[in-house]
This record gives structure tokens, C-alpha cells and sequence, in this order.
């Protein structure tokens, strides 16, 4: 691995460095990097400058992770036509989104997270969309950071609808977790069969707040047509403002429990992203 963080101009030429496949290049606008990018397998990378970025992953050809964020302010439309990452398996992106640029075949991992998307769902689920026409990948497993504001459970649904072949859903919120319910929908992720939700607590009575997740949890069990029974519920709060269960939570989550679901609460969870 190469780990680079200097924080003056500097210019890194990485050269005869055969078994060289995995690069970390993170807060560093001054730093420019000479490699043989073909021949990475996974790339964690911060750009501030995006078109610099984008022409860096364009040579990447060989990536199976990527871990990319483009930093840059501008929000002008950029000129550059979607370029095939083909055996890329796991993409996660945040700040400016990437997902316009590229063309990902073997996709079965999307990971999302802020800044960057809170005020511009429609704008990320056209991206979505357009990704996933492009790439007819096998997407099966979606984690998404929910934004403290600026989402309706509109834009919500519209943005979970692009991704009907998702089997392991990974939610983290840090406000109300009212947007939960809408997983009950009709045709929502119809192939769900894990969730997994990181919720910050604090914003709310937490019996309130789980209350939907419950509701939720039960509608995800019943038997609908066409639609895959939740097979497992793992919850994870952050321990700052964790507190304990109500009595009425933990037998509901027992009765899911005993009825075959399995369930996790608060342990170390192996989240996917």
C-alpha cells in the first residue's frame, strides 16, 4: 500500500513496482502521482480537482475497489463521456458524485455517503439510473447515508426504486428514522433479504423513532407475492448515545426473532462498507 499525505507541492513517481495493487492517496490537493495505474486492483482516492481525477481513474482499467471522492466546488457540467471501469466490484463514492462518468459491468456493491447529496436526490437518482442502464450490472448489496435534511420520502422511494435487484441494504441515519416506512411500499427492493441500519440517536425519544422501524420490520416478514421475506435485521447506534432498549422494543424484536428472523443489536456488525 501507498499512503500519501503530504500537504506541500510535490511530484511521487512510483515505477518497477510489480506486485504494486493497492493505492490510498487521500487529503493532498498539491500532490501529483506518476504510477502505473493499470496494474492497481483497489484505489482509495480524494481528487479536489475533478476532471484530474476522472482522467487518473480513466487509466485504472484493472480496478476491483474503488473508494473515490471528488472534492472540487465547481458544480459546471463536466465534458467527459462515461469510461468502462469493467471488473470494478465495489465502488464507493461521496462529495461530488462520480456515478455520471462511469460504466461498471460487474458492479455488485454500491456505497454512498455525504457530503455531497443532501438538496440533490433528484439529481443522484437520475445518476443512479443512468449508471445502472449504462452498466446492466448485478448490483445486489446498497448502502446509503441518509441526509440530516433535504430528503422526502418521495425522493426517497423514487431513489430505491432504481435499484430493484438490492438483496443487502445497509441505511445509516443521523436524524429521524421515519423514512424507514418506506420500505413497506409495494415494489420497493422486492429482493431485500438483509438490512442493516447505523442510527445516530439522540434526535428523538427512541421509542418513538423505533416504532416505525418495527412496523417495518413486520411488513418486510409477511408473505407478499413477489417479494423476498427479511431474513435478517442487524441494528447498530453509536455508543455516545446508545441507552437501553424499551421493554416493548425488545419483546417485539424477540417475537421477530423467534419467528425466524435473525437479529443483532448493538454487537460488532460485519457492515459491508
Amino acid at each position: 500500500m501507498c499512503d500519501a499525505l503530504w500537504s506541500t507541492d510535490v511530484t511521487v513517481t512510483i515505477r518497477n513496482a510489480p506486485l504494486l495493487r493497492e493505492v490510498t492517496l487521500t487529503e493532498h490537493p498539491s500532490l501529483t502521482v506518476d504510477m502505473a495505474w493499470e496494474q492497481l486492483t483497489t484505489l482509495s482516492i480524494t481528487s479536489h480537482e475533478a476532471e484530474e481525477g476522472l482522467s487518473t481513474l480513466q487509466q485504472c482499467s484493472n480496478l476491483l475497489e474503488l473508494d473515490c471522492s471528488l472534492r472540487d466546488t465547481g458544480r459546471s457540467p463536466l465534458a467527459i463521456p462515461p469510461f468502462a471501469l469493467p471488473s470494478l466490484r465495489h465502488l464507493r463514492t461521496g462529495g461530488r458524485s462520480i456515478l455520471p462518468f462511469l460504466t461498471v459491468p460487474s458492479l455488485t456493491h454500491l456505497d454512498i455517503w455525504g457530503p455531497g447529496f443532501s438538496g440533490e436526490m433528484n439529481e443522484l437518482t437520475q445518476s443512479l439510473h443512468a449508471l445502472l442502464e449504462r452498466s446492466v450490472c448485478p448490483l445486489n448489496q446498497l448502502s446509503f447515508r441518509v441526509p440530516p435534511t433535504g430528503m422526502s420520502a418521495a425522493e426517497f422511494h423514487s431513489f430505491l426504486a432504481e435499484t430493484p435487484s438490492v438483496v443487502d441494504l445497509q441505511l445509516t441515519f443521523h436524524a429521524s428514522l421515519d423514512l424507514i416506512t418506506i420500505l413497506q411500499a409495494d415494489g420497493v427492493l422486492p429482493r431485500l433479504e438483509t438490512l442493516r441500519v447505523l442510527y445516530a440517536t439522540g434526535h428523538a425519544p427512541e421509542d418513538e423513532v423505533l416504532t416505525e422501524l418495527l412496523a417495518t420490520l413486520r411488513s418486510r416478514r409477511e408473505i407478499i407475492e413477489g417479494r423476498a421475506t427479511l431474513d435478517a435485521f442487524h441494528l447498530l447506534r453509536p455508543k455516545p448515545n446508545r441507552t437501553a432498549l424499551p421493554d416493548a422494543v425488545k419483546d417485539e424484536l424477540s417475537a421477530l426473532e423467534n419467528g425466524g428472523m435473525c437479529i443483532s443489536i448493538d454487537s460488532k456488525l460485519d457492515f459491508f462498507a
